[in-house]
């Protein structure tokens, strides 16, 4: 660990050390890009920081410790890159789950997935000599990256997703966005937070902590934040934020996993013998939904 930390990691350590002590458990929810990987230009050239790697392996090997990596990264995309056996993984803002050996995906998502095919086909043919437009097609949703593009032309990417949408997919879809990517996704009540959620069914004593960087992530801050800790990737500033802690970037996240692997683990009380851990999913009875039982996640082939 680096000697010189941020006055904000050395809060966040301190209440993770004191709310570990009143735990017998930990759920790590963890962001991918800006999170255990710096944000880059390139989507396709993100690397996960080796550090971080190191330090999820050693925690996921933890009998008291979850880890799960919650990325709106298609999820065979976030579980190439991430490379890790005993992970939990959530693709597509939780859309898609990878847990003990099952792919899950949600039942909706897999309904609408023509839709977003239809329109990735579309805006290719619409952006392919666009200069800084890059359509990412993600199987469930789909992301435009303008971040490189000149202004006209994101403005251009941003009316023309919002039309061509309302053609392909009327109410089946939804657009959000910032001022670097347009995510179209299918019109459904779930997200991150929803997928920290059902992981957290039926666990009493269990620590949930999120870590992330970016908008989508403050879904996961708020569903954490009544009995557990949101920490924000990034130096505070005036944006609203979910989030109770910080830690500076990707390399003070490797800070905060080491600490964990190092110090936060022993914190834990460690579940009484009679106590079995209770690994829940998005899917399957025991698991809450976010908005009605049509849409809970159920079990895809992998």
């Amino acid at each position: 660990m680096s000697e010189a930390q941020s006055a904000a990691f050395t809060s966040a350590v301190e209440t993770l050390d004191s709310k570990l002590r009143e735990r017998e458990e930990l759920l790590l929810c963890v962001d991918f890009d800006g999170t255990l990987s710096p944000v880059v230009e390139d989507p396709d050239s993100a690397t996960m920081l080796p550090e971080n790697r190191a330090a999820l392996e050693a925690l996921q090997s933890h009998p008291d410790v979850t880890v799960a990596v919650v990325s709106g990264r298609e999820l065979s995309d976030v579980r190439s890159r991430v490379g890790l056996t005993g992970v939990t993984y959530a693709g597509n803002h939780g859309l898609e789950l990878r847990t003990e050996g099952t792919t899950k995906v949600h039942p909706v998502a897999k309904e609408r997935k023509s839709d977003v095919e239809r329109l990735s086909a579309e805006l290719r043919g619409t952006f392919e000599e666009v200069r800084g437009v890059h359509v990412e097609d993600k199987g469930q949703t789909l992301t435009v990256h303008h971040r490189r593009a000149a202004d006209a032309h994101a403005e251009r990417a941003r009316r023309t997703v919002a039309r061509l949408v309302g053609e392909f997919g009327g109410e089946t879809l939804t657009v959000s966005g910032d001022e670097e990517i347009i995510e179209v996704r299918p019109s459904i009540d779930w997200d991150k937070g929803s997928i920290v959620s059902s992981l957290l069914h039926d666990r009493v004593s269990c620590l949930p902590v999120f870590v992330g960087d970016s908008r989508t992530d403050e879904a996961g801050f708020r569903a954490v934040e009544r009995d557990g800790v949101g920490i924000r990737v990034g130096e505070p500033d005036d944006r609203a934020t979910a989030a109770t802690e910080f830690v500076s970037d990707p390399a003070e996240t490797a800070a905060l996993l080491e600490w964990f692997q190092r110090t936060g683990v022993d914190r834990l009380t460690g579940p009484p013998e009679t106590t079995q851990a209770n690994q829940a999913g998005p899917t399957g009875t025991s698991s809450p939904s976010p908005s009605s039982s049509d849409d809970r996640p159920d079990v895809a082939d992998d």
